[in-house]
């Protein structure tokens, strides 16, 4: 047998392992644990053991869980959780839903606008982004609208909260900025809509309450 063969041979046997460990890393499958906890420490179950709930329901793609499932003592899930990933296998954001599966938090683990905004009434805007510095954590109302977005440092440290207000009908009224674990107001915003005449308005204030800018914009259809 020619060297050509040989490494010919080798090749086609190196593609078709190649191609069963891929297979293998992307199966999917389904594992049970008793509580959240314990599939944070990856203590799974074997579902004959579990005869009867509450437990969590876990479907992985390979070794990455994909879907998650709070199940409650009468058998009815509770929460779900989608988990997304980048093309280096990293996890970049968590979806959590209700039982009615409505929206009710992202994380966003990438650098953001949320972020950038937050951190810049902070520290002002010179200030130059991380982008391994922290991530975002936004609540969202019944509506599907966010009401509150927290930005972490990756220790855990709080670095600030914006607070989303809406009117009766749905168009936001004020967005409030707060400073670290003691909710220290640094900045607020109040929008206003006056009818008939299609005027916006919008007035920044301080954490004192001091007026910083008033605009006000006719909008036009």
């Amino acid at each position: 047998m020619t060297i050509n063969n040989k490494v010919s041979i080798f090749l086609r046997v190196f593609s078709v392992l190649l191609c069963v460990a891929i297979s293998a890393t992307a199966q999917t499958r389904t594992e049970y644990f008793r509580t959240y906890d314990d599939f944070l420490r990856q203590r799974s179950t074997p579902l004959t053991e579990l005869h009867q709930p509450p437990f969590v329901r876990v479907i992985s793609q390979g070794n990455r869980p994909a879907e998650l499932f709070m199940i409650d003592s009468s058998g009815i899930m509770t929460e779900k959780r989608i988990f997304s990933y980048d093309d280096n296998g990293d996890m970049i954001a968590v979806a959590t839903y209700n039982e009615k599966e409505r929206l009710t938090m992202t994380i966003n683990y990438q650098p953001d606008s949320i972020q950038t905004r937050m951190i810049a009434k902070i520290q002002g805007t010179n200030w130059m982004p991380n982008n391994e510095a922290c991530y975002t954590e936004t609540h969202f109302d019944s509506l599907g609208k966010p009401v509150e977005e927290r930005i972490y440092a990756f220790s855990g440290y709080l670095i600030g909260v914006i607070t989303l207000e809406y009117n009766e009908s749905g168009h936001l009224v004020r967005e409030s900025y707060y400073k670290g674990e003691g909710a220290q107001l640094i900045e607020y915003t109040e929008f206003a809509f006056i009818l008939p005449d299609s005027i916006q308005t919008v007035k920044q204030y301080d954490g004192d309450g001091k007026l910083k800018s008033a605009v006000s914009l006719r909008i036009y259809k």
